[in-house]
């Protein structure tokens, strides 16, 4: 028989998804239900190191923010980072930092504005996304293609073609555009 090992990031994960699933459930079977004390799921060890390891195989963590903490440094400092946000969180002192503001160029030769966050913002944002994206996910419309995980643009018109068409006829394409 082969044993399978469970890294502890494998562990935190699923308890996460389990944690997940839960919020899932209760906003689907209980759509009145009113979530209080999310903001303590912040402080769960479990919830702040799965958010950390995913953070840190985005390839965002290579840019640092104005702390200019990037990924090796966080990841030399993991411990201490999650205990020093723990603890601003419990005693409800953290606040986000300003964005380091750069310029991409566009390829019309003007610039498009980034905002880039500290290492530590970004963390907190995983994890307030990890909590509420279940809970809303769960009652949104099946319809509803807008910033959701999965949809696009391109799942909104295969939508639309799929409620438009009617099922055994061709269906023809109008583009209406300015030919300059």
């Amino acid at each position: 028989m082969e044993r399978t090992t469970e890294t502890p990031m494998d562990l935190y994960r699923i308890k996460v998804s389990e944690l997940q699933g839960r919020l899932a459930k209760k906003a689907t079977e209980n759509p009145e239900h009113r979530f209080n004390n999310l903001y303590d799921l912040l402080t769960w060890e479990p919830l702040m190191v799965w958010a950390f390891d995913t953070l840190m195989t985005n390839r965002g963590s290579r840019t640092a923010g104005i702390d200019g903490m990037d990924k090796r440094t966080a990841m030399d400092k993991k411990g201490e980072i999650l205990t020093n946000l723990r603890t601003a969180l419990k005693s409800g002192t953290f606040t986000p930092s300003p964005v380091r503001r750069v310029y991409i160029p566009k390829p019309n030769g003007k610039q498009r504005p980034l905002g880039i966050p500290t290492l530590t913002d970004r963390l907190v944002q995983l994890m307030v996304k990890a909590i509420l994206e279940p809970i809303y996910e769960s009652i949104f419309y099946p319809s509803s293609h807008g910033f959701r995980p999965r949809r696009s643009c391109h799942s909104a018109m295969s939508y639309l073609h799929q409620q438009a068409a009617p099922k055994q006829k061709k269906m023809n394409w109008i583009i209406e555009g300015d030919i300059v």
